[in-house]
């Protein structure tokens, strides 16, 4: 078993950080070689071991699903699956392919009510 989690480098590319739980010191750097990914602001495990999660898109000041696997043991990582969804930051799966997001307004924190996004990739 390995938890996945993001990191931006220093040169400001991000990567997912593959950390192995019986090892945690031999935890190591994952490049996503394709693009659609800019970190995740939450994630979950994906179906056939793939992570899931919503990553900030700068250029179109939205947020996206994105869903990443690996075909090498996670020497790599590719962007899968992408979806374009409104601001959000956080994600849960239902567990038939459909996720939900929760749509944030960062305009007003306090706000009474917030939206409950469904999402899926197909």
């Amino acid at each position: 078993m390995a938890n996945v989690s993001d990191v931006a480098a220093r040169d400001g590319v991000h990567e997912l950080v593959l950390i192995p739980l019986n090892d945690p010191s031999a935890a190591r750097r994952v490049p996503v070689i394709n693009k659609g990914y800019f970190g995740y602001d939450g994630l979950i495990p994906g179906p056939n071991g793939s992570v899931v999660g919503i990553s900030h898109n700068p250029a179109k000041k939205g947020s996206t699903l994105v869903q990443i696997a690996s075909d090498d043991d996670w020497k790599t990582a590719k962007v899968i699956a992408i979806k374009s969804i409104r601001r959000s930051t956080t994600v849960a799966a239902a567990g038939d392919g459909t996720y939900f997001v929760l749509n944030q307004d960062f305009k007003t924190p306090n706000a009474p009510t917030w939206t409950l996004q469904r999402v899926s990739f197909q």
